[in-house]
């Protein structure tokens, strides 16, 4: 290496040179703010004159532009090819990238370079027009070349007969265009779908910005120093360019405005209104894009469920819906094409639950005046969200309105994707929708007037058909009303309906109506693509989703709306407490396991059954729905009726004030005997008292479906914690809303909730079953011994996620089957709601603790000693090698129903 020395004394520049420099047009002065686009219409005016003293391409030569579709985007590029007979996929590619300093340039850029090449070395040249900054800063240059790069390889025919990629591929450029092809080259590589490169040629490429030399080489590093007086790309220039490029866009009137909010929505559609709503109520700053020029005005949901209509209420919006509705407070039918009912809800009538019918365009409306009377919102119709970059604590993202040449960019904390089930937030974050499309099924919704209510019809009506299948529900006052049906999926353009698929609609809808159809008025129709689908996952960073854009479903039932309004109240729940009250960003992360889960486990399959009880002709779905309408009609099942009449407390996850009616609940609790009772006064109030309680209240009547009394037998285990109780309660309900219901039924209250047995600072779990496996055939055989781990919360905020309880159980399941010393094996995710105060209020059970633990496992043996063999052999991987606290309880467990 050269000293420092003697390269300080490196000469001057030649003179002729530098009297080139000086005759050479000078680029406009530079001031605190450089104006890029003045310099960018000074180097291009330049570059003309430059280009027209080159004149045409001489023989030998072609020359022509192209465009490379990418997604969301369309680049231009320069192609130069040498004429003559050359076979077809005989030419290699050499893909360009000119140089500017990141900012200014063009594909015509080193025109005169470029046409040497392709003409003395045989070689097709793709001169790239890529992003520039400061409008686009890094890395999106580089991404465009590496799309450029990928498209290239697959439409090499498109770029020029002759060319093929088989006969090398090389990427080179010029100054800040080889910095771009060098990063393009190394991004390349570590793509799962690299394509092979065959070489760099890189010209005078800025690899090494003096920030990232190494202090032991900065005394040789002395360009910058030296040639500061070079005014073909001054070093102040060059600074400035490199600012532009890795900061925040300069903000100028020929570039773009830029907008600076706390949170930005990308969506204008029920779930982003009322998110911004939330957030905008509580003083934080929130600005909505949506790409249309106002609210969408299709045929889309119309019921507001009991779960919606409380955080409505808390929202302060609940009246503005109900004025602006209608109530439905008459249940729901199912029927047949002939209008016969084959089932009914009928809700009390002086219950306090109902839901309202409500168009969502007017929903909007509501929410969009409301949102705006904050002062805290702005909504941006007419721009469409592009793309967005994430820095280590905001987002940027790029908005552009089909109006104006220029995007907006727009500066936030956290970004918010409610932008559909096409989400363009959730593509760019590479998130994939996972599940299924019933690829031959279109639905088509038709808004229509009819007198229905007058001719004794419900205000939410199914019809169950193989063919003729729907739902006809109410959408607001008066008449109004709308008929949602299936169709076999023909192409759909535009998204409009060819003229067969409306007359069979039109034809379907007025042969299952009674009265004279005549009469209906037509209204607005619209196709749809029917998804179970679900994203895998809703939070990458400082961007999340919420609504369609997390997860599709069936509308059947008209669970998508209302699990993405709960969504909305959730993220704006943990967005408040992340913003205004400092909580960690791991409440976010709750956000996105939490409400996915919910869509896995309820949403999807709820709305999936509502779809199958319409329309499959399936054997077992046909034998469900016959089950399922008896429960309805003969046995008056509770649970049932309430799965039906308030599916939605089972997709809330901020309600304080009633609980899910959707999966079966197993409750576990601590008993300890009291201080100054015996063991023999203990033992018969809780083994013959209060199991006879039990027993007789569930022949009364009582939703509680099973009883097992886990008797301790204090077996240490080693790597666990021994629990002191002498006996577990474990119960089975229905659901968690029938077990708040039965805490706050006065038969129970007088008698077995009025009977104490135990000390009252209990501690347990409510939880729904994951897994369950026995060789029995029976988990809960009295015959068997069984170890009960309940894995303890290291903080507040610690939850099972969805990938840790499948992965348990396909382990454990696994293990138990292989090992002759085990006979089942069980887990539970622990589901014990927040507000457990008003689950337990005013009930023995409201000062005990219930969110100690997160999950349950049980593992069944036939004896003692298999028992402890068994689990001090796998204890180590039960306790996830001691991260995992755990306290056990060996027991003698017994069914008492």
């Amino acid at each position: 290496m050269p000293s420092h020395a003697e390269i300080a004394a490196f000469p001057e520049p030649d003179a002729a040179f530098a009297k080139m420099l000086e005759d050479s047009p000078k680029p406009p002065p530079l001031s605190a703010n450089v104006d890029i686009s003045a310099l960018r219409q000074h180097t291009n005016a330049e570059k003309a004159k430059f280009r027209e003293g080159l004149g045409d391409a001489g023989p030998g030569l072609t020359e022509r532009d192209i465009k490379i579709p990418l997604d969301r985007r369309e680049l231009d590029a320069y192609v130069y090819a040498p004429l003559g007979k050359f076979p077809a996929g005989s030419l290699p590619v050499y893909l360009f990238f000119h140089g500017g300093g990141f900012c200014i340039g063009s594909r015509f850029d080193d025109m005169e370079a470029n046409r040497r090449l392709a003409l003395e070395a045989n070689i097709v040249v793709v001169s790239l027009e890529y992003s520039l900054a400061p409008e686009h800063p890094f890395p999106q240059a580089v991404y465009d070349g590496l799309d450029t790069l990928k498209w290239i390889t697959r439409n090499t025919n498109a770029v020029h007969p002759s060319a093929s990629v088989s006969r090398g591929l090389i990427i080179g450029g010029t100054s800040a265009g080889g910095n771009i092809a060098n990063a393009v080259v190394y991004l390349n590589r570590d793509q799962d779908d690299s394509v092979q490169v065959t070489g760099q040629f890189l010209s005078v490429p800025p690899l090494l910005p003096l920030p990232v030399v190494p202090e032991k080489y900065r005394e040789y590093y002395l360009s910058f120093e030296q040639n500061h007086s070079i005014t073909v790309l001054p070093p102040d220039l060059v600074g400035k360019f490199m600012e532009l490029l890795q900061s925040e866009p300069v903000v100028t009137d020929r570039l773009k405005a830029k907008i600076s909010t706390t949170v930005a929505i990308v969506g204008a559609g029920p779930v982003g209104l009322f998110t911004a709503l939330l957030l905008a109520q509580a003083g934080i700053k929130v600005t909505v894009f949506e790409t249309g020029s106002r609210l969408n005005q299709s045929p889309r949901a119309v019921a507001y469920f009991p779960a919606v209509l409380e955080e409505f209420k808390k929202a302060g919006i609940l009246q503005d819906v109900i004025d602006k509705g209608e109530k439905n407070a008459d249940g729901c039918a199912w029927r047949e094409p002939s209008g016969k009912v084959l089932a009914a809800v009928d809700p009390p009538p002086d219950s306090p639950q109902f839901a309202v019918c409500l168009s969502q365009p007017e929903f909007g409306e509501i929410v969009l005046k409301r949102l705006l009377e904050t002062g805290n919102a702005e909504v941006v119709f007419n721009h469409t969200y592009r793309r967005h970059q994430q820095r280590e604590s905001s987002v940027l993202l790029w908005i552009k309105s089909p109006s104006q040449e220029t995007e907006v960019v727009c500066e936030c904390q956290y970004l918010i994707g409610a932008d559909g089930g096409r989400s363009e937030v959730r593509k760019a974050l590479g998130v994939e929708l996972k599940g299924f499309t019933w690829e031959s099924l279109q639905l088509v919704a038709v808004n229509f007037q009819y007198p229905l209510s007058d001719l004794g019809w419900k205000q939410a009506n199914f019809i169950v058909d193989g063919v003729s299948w729907g739902v006809i529900v109410k959408r607001g006052k008066g008449n109004s009303w709308r008929f949602a049906t299936g169709t076999q999926a023909p192409d759909i353009v535009n998204g409009t309906l060819d003229d067969a698929t409306v007359k069979v609609v039109k034809d379907r809808l007025m042969r299952l109506l009674p009265g004279d159809t005549s009469q209906i008025g037509w209204e607005a129709m619209a196709p749809y693509k029917v998804h179970q689908r679900c994203a895998t996952t809703f939070r990458k960073g400082n961007v999340l989703l919420a609504g369609d854009a997390a997860h599709l479903n069936s509308p059947i039932g008209g669970l998508g709306l209302t699990t993405g309004l709960l969504d909305a109240a959730h993220l704006a729940k943990s967005l408040r407490q992340t913003l205004l009250d400092k909580a960690e960003p791991i409440v976010l992360d709750q956000y996105a396991e939490i409400r996915r889960s919910i869509f896995l486990h309820r949403t999807n399959p709820l709305s999936t059954d509502n779809f199958n009880r319409l329309r499959s002709q399936d054997p077992e779905h046909v034998r469900q729905r016959d089950e399922f309408f008896a429960k309805l009609n003969k046995s008056k099942d509770i649970a049932t009726v309430l799965q039906v009449g308030l599916p939605d407390y089972a997709l809330s996850s901020t309600s304080e004030t009633s609980f899910s009616t959707y999966e079966e609940v197993t409750w576990f609790i601590t008993v300890t005997k009291l201080d100054d009772w015996s063991d023999e006064r203990f033992t018969h109030e809780y083994k013959v008292v209060h199991a006879n309680m039990t027993r007789h209240g569930k022949e009364q009547g009582a939703p509680t479906r099973h009883y097992t009394q886990y008797k301790n037998l204090y077996q240490k285990v080693p790597g666990t914690k021994q629990a002191g109780c002498a006996y577990v309660t474990c119960l089975v309900f229905p659901n968690l809303f029938l077990v708040h219901a039965g805490l706050q039924d006065p038969g129970y209250r007088a008698t077995a909730g009025a009977h104490s047995f135990c000390r009252l600072d209990q501690q347990g779990c409510l939880t729904r079953k994951i897994s369950e496996f026995s060789k029995g055939g029976n988990g809960s055989s009295k015959s068997i011994i069984r170890a009960l781990l309940f894995h303890e919360r290291c903080s507040e905020t610690d939850e099972c996620s969805e990938d840790w309880v499948q992965e348990r159980a396909a382990k454990f399941s696994t293990t138990v089957k292989s090992d002759d010393r085990a006979y089942g094996y069980a887990l539970w995710q622990d589901m014990t709601p927040k507000n457990s105060k008003t689950l337990f209020r005013d009930s023995q059970f409201e000062s005990g603790r219930w969110h100690n633990f997160k999950a349950v496992e049980a593992f069944d043996f036939l004896d003692t000693a298999s028992a402890n063999t068994f689990l001090r052999e796998h204890m180590e991987h039960i306790t996830e090698g001691g991260k995992q606290t755990t306290t056990a309880v060996v027991s003698d467990p017994d069914l008492i129903f």
